[in-house]
């Protein structure tokens, strides 16, 4: 299955469901979102290819609960390495998190970034990860897991009998996720008692982050998430049954959602879960005083291809199909974008000895706003593209976004791997309506 068609299974077992989800309590909270993301990896690791982004691992407990005593009542900003795709000076930079950081703090709140970090990444960061927080609680997790076992088995044995009626799951796995939920929300709870957040803000999918969730819930500690990328109607981290309402807070979703215009807010008020006031316009932080810059193209015309990390040996096809094959090939200049989650090995091995093609370090909209041609999949640059009026060519991955039921031919035109006709400059599309201007207000 692809994104779309999980998205339409889970929203399917929920439906049909209801009453036993209900009834997935443990610690005060609702567990489904949990088994739910369960459900849908057990489809979506069929899609995913190999990443080698190795994460740094932080073993000691110690300097994060001196960090949390030390850094109380700042708004922490809860980070990943994917944040992080731009090089300027061998440092690895966001602007995304340099505008989010001055807003906040111009909204009155000290903050500290806390997050993951890979290998390549680490001391190269900025603006920088104070505390490499994930890969700890990760690591200690794992070995509290074994005595949370005991602690569980009632209650996984409960759920286990209801999951049964929902679909197919091994008691093993349930025992084993109700365990190592409550070994991370043990660390988790004692974490951010220590360091009395005023709010904490996830810049990437809070989906996955559950138990984060419950421990800053049951502190009373507000949890914001901003937009990180493509939404859609089928969207299984947004799109929940109208009747799960009720159970909204113990469901273990954020507080509010920040996105990046109307058109987006509109998509998630449809689906007839969320409300009004937990939705909120706040423009895309990336867009901030955005310029063209120079490309050296040896004449050519520039496409630039936006990879992902789970289709780039898609695009590396297209490519290489189209240097062999295409009777245009002689006129265009390949400039890659990786994927913030992508790390280049892959990408630096395909382009080396090649001519007309170069992996880029540079930021993601100055490209956007210096070509007229961009390739890419079902990414939220596709929208992006148009606002800088760029023309979009569409290789299908993992969502088939055409199978979406807000899906708009004229975002782009999709095309095949073995595609070699030329490119074309496409009647400009308003792209303007997918954005507002940055107006981050907490």
């Amino acid at each position: 299955m692809d994104l779309v068609a999980i998205g339409k299974y889970i929203s399917k077992l929920e439906s049909n469901n209801i009453e036993h989800i209900k009834k997935l309590n443990f610690l005060g909270f609702n567990l489904w979102k949990v088994y739910r993301n369960y459900f849908c990896g057990k489809h979506y690791a069929k899609l995913q290819t190999k990443n080698n982004n190795t994460q740094h691992i932080n073993k000691s407990i110690l300097s994060l609960f001196s960090f949390a005593k030390n850094k109380q009542n700042k708004l922490i900003v809860r980070v990943t390495s994917a944040s992080y795709n731009v090089m300027i000076e061998n440092k690895y930079y966001s602007k995304r998190l340099e505008v989010l950081k001055q807003a906040i703090q111009s909204n009155g709140y000290d903050t500290a970034i806390i997050g993951s970090i890979s290998i390549d990444k680490i001391d190269k960061t900025n603006p920088k990860i104070e505390l490499n927080f994930d890969s700890c609680f990760n690591y200690f997790s794992s070995k509290l897991r074994y005595i949370m076992l005991i602690f569980t088995l009632f209650n996984a044995w409960q759920h286990y009998k209801l999951l049964q009626k929902i679909e197919l799951v091994s008691f093993k796995n349930v025992w084993n996720t109700q365990a190592t939920f409550l070994a991370k929300y043990i660390l988790y709870k004692l974490f951010y008692k220590l360091a009395k957040p005023k709010k904490v803000l996830f810049t990437f999918a809070s989906y996955g982050c559950e138990t984060e969730i419950a421990a800053l819930k049951s502190l009373n500690i507000e949890v914001l998430e901003y937009q990180h990328g493509h939404l859609y109607p089928e969207h299984y981290g947004y799109n929940y049954h109208q009747d799960l309402k009720p159970l909204k807070y113990k469901l273990l979703l954020p507080d509010k959602l920040f996105v990046y215009g109307k058109y987006w807010k509109e998509v998630l008020i449809k689906i007839g879960f969320f409300e009004d006031a937990e939705l909120v316009v706040s423009g895309n932080p990336s867009f901030e005083d955005i310029k063209a810059i120079s490309l050296d193209t040896n004449g050519r015309i520039p496409v630039l291809v936006c990879s992902q990390p789970n289709s780039a040996h898609l695009f590396r096809q297209f490519i290489e199909n189209y240097m062999k094959n295409s009777e245009f090939k002689e006129k265009y200049y390949w400039i890659v974008q990786l994927h913030p989650r992508e790390v280049s090995g892959e990408w630096e091995e395909f382009v080396k000895d090649k001519e007309h093609i170069e992996v880029s370090n540079k930021d993601t909209y100055e490209l956007l706003k210096s070509v007229n041609i961009q390739l890419s999949g079902s990414s939220t640059t596709l929208y992006e593209a148009l606002y800088f009026r760029v023309s979009n060519y569409i290789i299908l991955n993992d969502l088939k976004i055409n199978e979406s039921e807000n899906f708009d031919e004229n975002i782009g035109k999709i095309i095949q791997l073995d595609w070699t006709e030329e490119f074309m400059k496409f009647k400009n599309v308003d792209g303007k309506k997918y954005f507002e201007d940055f107006k981050f207000a907490i």
